[in-house]
C-alpha cells in the first residue's frame, strides 16, 4: 500500500511537470506565430512581394488573413489574394487543426502549472527541476543542432510527423504562389525563435533553483 502511494505521488509529480514543458512549449509556440514582425523582416527585407507578382502590402494583409483562419475557430473560410489550390486549403485546414489542439493544451495545461511552480515557490523547492530541466534542454540543443545541418529534412520529417499520410504540404509555386512568399529560411528563424523561447523559459527555472540552494 506504502509502496503504490509512493508511485501515484511519483506519477503526480512528473504529470505536473509534463504540464509545465507543455505550458512552456505551448506557450512558446502561440508567441512565434504571432509576432507577425518576423514575418515583416523578411517580406520588406526580401522584397518577397516581388516573387509572387504582389505589393508587399498585399502579401502583409494575406499573412494576417491566414494567421486568423488557422488561429480562430470561428473563422470557417480563408479569403486571401493569392489563388490556392484545393490541396493547399486542405493542408492549412490541418494546420488550424493543431493550432487549435495548441491553444486548448496551453489554455488547460497553464493553471496546473501555475499552481505547482507557485507550491514549489512557497516550500522552496524550484531546484527539484533541475534534472528536468537538464533533460529538457538536452533535447532542445539535439533539436538545434539536427536543424542546423539540415533544416529543410528537419522540416520534411516534421511534417511528415504531424501529417501523416499525406502530401498536400508540398506546395507547387504555380498553383500556390503563397509558398514563395514563406521562405524556408522564415520557417526556420520561426523554429528557432520557438526553440529559444521555450529555452529562455527553462534557464530561468533553473536560475530560481540556483538561487535556492545559495
Amino acid at each position: 500500500m506504502e509502496n503504490l502511494k509512493l508511485s501515484s505521488i511519483y506519477l503526480s509529480e512528473w504529470g505536473q511537470r509534463l504540464s509545465v514543458l507543455l505550458t512552456m512549449l505551448t506557450g512558446a509556440m502561440l508567441v512565434t506565430i504571432n509576432f507577425t514582425p518576423l514575418y515583416g523582416l523578411f517580406l520588406w527585407g526580401q522584397n518577397l512581394g516581388m516573387l509572387v507578382g504582389e505589393s508587399n502590402a498585399v502579401l502583409w494583409d494575406d499573412y494576417h488573413h491566414l494567421l486568423a483562419y488557422l488561429e480562430y475557430p470561428w473563422v470557417r473560410s480563408l479569403e486571401m489574394n493569392l489563388p490556392s489550390s484545393y490541396a493547399a486549403l486542405q493542408h492549412y485546414q490541418d494546420v488550424k487543426g493543431w493550432f487549435l489542439v495548441t491553444w486548448i493544451v496551453f489554455i488547460i495545461s497553464l493553471p496546473v502549472t501555475v499552481r505547482y511552480l507557485r507550491k514549489l515557490k512557497q516550500q522552496k523547492r524550484i531546484w527539484t527541476l533541475q534534472r528536468f530541466i537538464q533533460i529538457t534542454i538536452t533535447i532542445l540543443m539535439g533539436l538545434f543542432v539536427l536543424m542546423g545541418l539540415n533544416f529543410n529534412r528537419f522540416f520534411i520529417t516534421f511534417h511528415q510527423l504531424f501529417f501523416p499520410g499525406k502530401t498536400n504540404w508540398l506546395f507547387d509555386p504555380q498553383n500556390d504562389p503563397m509558398i514563395l512568399a514563406l521562405p524556408e529560411l522564415f520557417f526556420a528563424t520561426a523554429f528557432g525563435l520557438c526553440l529559444l523561447l521555450l529555452a529562455g523559459q527553462m534557464y530561468l527555472l533553473y536560475f530560481l533553483g540556483k538561487r535556492e540552494l545559495r
